[in-house]
């Protein structure tokens, strides 16, 4: 009996060169149609539609790379073999279509550096897409009917990162950022010492002021109260008599120099209102 032999697990990448792509690469404004070479429909075949340092190889990747070129977007990522390193792969768009990611163990031939794709639809819904062609030196544009298996290819822009990668990205946007989070921090310091040496000159300031105004205002209303209970003539002689809650001071009766503020022998004042009157 032959015990079969078990197939090679594919190795594992655990550290990258450093070709990093942490901004987003502008392509040239000739890189956004459709090329045709040979029986491929390819998008940014030229090296000058790709980030500088491309390699079409299968184990090449920009590290860290945290941003796709404009232009594209992350088709896919993975991370099965080092749970802490990321593998993303770029795909590009143009017009209505958008490439995806193909799987590296699904490439052969020709095929085996072209990591992003497009299948056209069915025959009965075929897709005009206009390309360029260049046939013995002369270069011409074309309107292809494009249907499945048929599609388009593009190498896609392969990257790997750490979260660590991603946690500095907001620290490589220059210095003016740098300065405000110097600024920050130093703000932040300030706030857990307390009250600055300013804010407690103005409460030293302020709470006198306060005080003064209040006995100011205090002392007002006892010489407002006591020329009330002066401001009458001189000449007569009043006679103090405690106050009533229920009763208020009335007019004085004629021919008289007392006023009485509760029943007396005097003469009576006139309330108001009572539900009788005593002249």
């Amino acid at each position: 009996m032959t015990t079969p032999t078990p197939a090679s697990a594919a190795a594992v990448i655990t550290s990258f060169p450093s070709k990093p792509l942490t901004t987003p690469f502008a392509r040239p404004s000739d890189c956004t149609g459709i090329y045709r070479s040979g029986f491929l429909a390819m998008v940014d075949l030229e090296k000058t539609c790709l980030p500088k340092g491309f390699k079409t190889n299968s184990d090449s990747y920009f590290s860290p790379g945290i941003a796709c070129p404009v232009g594209y977007v992350s088709a896919c990522h993975d991370n099965t073999g080092v749970p802490s390193i990321t593998t993303v792969t770029c795909c590009p768009v143009v017009g209505d279509i958008t490439l995806q990611c193909l799987t590296t163990s699904t490439l052969s031939s020709v095929w085996s550096t072209l990591f992003c794709t497009w299948i056209g639809p069915p025959s009965s819904r075929s897709t005009s897409i206009t390309m360029t062609v260049s046939r013995d030196g002369v270069t011409s544009t074309i309107t292809d009917e494009v249907h499945s298996p048929g599609g388009i290819n593009a190498f896609g822009i392969r990257m790997v990162y750490q979260k660590t990668d991603l946690a500095q990205k907001p620290l490589r946007t220059g210095p003016a950022r740098a300065t405000s989070s110097r600024l920050a921090a130093a703000s932040d310091a300030s706030e857990s010492q307390g009250l600055s040496t300013g804010a407690k000159a103005a409460i030293g300031v302020a709470v006198p002021v306060v005080v003064l105004a209040l006995l100011a205002g205090v002392l007002l209303w006892w010489w407002r109260k006591r020329r009330r209970g002066q401001g009458q003539d001189p000449g007569y002689n009043y006679e103090k008599t405690e106050q009533q809650p229920s009763y208020h001071p009335e007019l004085q009766g004629s021919n008289t120099h007392h006023v009485h503020e509760v029943m007396g022998s005097g003469v009576d004042p006139v309330e108001l209102p009572a539900a009788e009157y005593r002249t």
